[in-house]
């Protein structure tokens, strides 16, 4: 990957960009054939997925920036990257404080998915300290777990894997997430993300029996398949 040339104006757009809300929601309102012509490329970018994968990569590429300013000698680029940085770290908790007393004042499945929903996206950003980080993340845990006693079905697969991301990432191990394996694995028949969830945990924690388990009921189910599954089921 190719350094960026610092500069301040350069790091404040790296952390707009970094640190704005997701762009899915954006990507899914565009017609799959969209065609584009982004400023200073010569070529059209054809399709919302090419579109997507390129502006993945620039994002990468602005994380990249924001790490490096941190270690430039000028320090109007530092300042830049450490008053940013900080104003956003203060919003998100206020936030997430703001959102957590809502639930527990309500304790209704649809205000608590809510807090879920930007609790998931705010532990991806990577903005807090690591104990920081593990705090959140047991907040996060804590309120899935109300969440699937008050309505199980709202609890789906791609929660389930960024809880168990999350925890290989912080807490360093997926101990104790069994119960949470278990409950995925209720859904293998209708949530593409819990299946492959289950299937990765298998394959890790080497359970051949089960993992072989779980592709039979794959292969019952209706779901749609992508690549992913459909190499493992060739293969086992």
């Amino acid at each position: 990957m190719d350094n960026y040339n610092i500069t301040g104006e350069i790091l404040v757009r790296a952390v707009e960009e970094y640190y704005k809300d997701d762009m899915e929601p954006m990507y899914n309102l565009l017609h799959p054939d969209v065609t584009f012509l982004l400023p200073g490329r010569d070529q059209l970018i054809e399709g919302r997925d090419e579109l997507r994968r390129i502006m993945s990569l620039e994002r990468s590429k602005e994380k990249l920036a924001i790490q490096n300013a941190m270690g430039q000698e000028d320090s109007e680029v530092v300042h830049y990257a450490a008053s940013y940085i900080t104003d956003v770290i203060a919003k998100y908790k206020e936030s997430e404080k703001r959102l957590r007393e809502i639930c527990e004042e309500n304790k209704d499945a649809d205000t608590v998915l809510i807090y879920l929903q930007f609790s998931d996206k705010m532990l991806h950003k990577n903005i807090f300290s690591e104990p920081e980080q593990r705090m959140y993340l047991n907040m996060f845990e804590g309120y899935m777990q109300e969440l699937y006693e008050m309505d199980s079905s709202k609890v789906d697969g791609e929660l389930i894997r960024d809880l168990i991301e999350l925890h290989r990432e912080y807490i360093k191990n997926t101990d104790g997430l069994e119960i949470w394996i278990d409950r995925a694995e209720e859904k293998v028949y209708m949530d593409l993300a819990a299946a492959k969830e289950v299937l990765k945990f298998y394959f890790h924690k080497k359970n051949e029996q089960k993992f072989k388990e779980v592709i039979q009921k794959i292969k019952k189910s209706p779901l749609l398949l992508d690549g992913e599954i459909l190499e493992w089921i060739r293969f086992y």
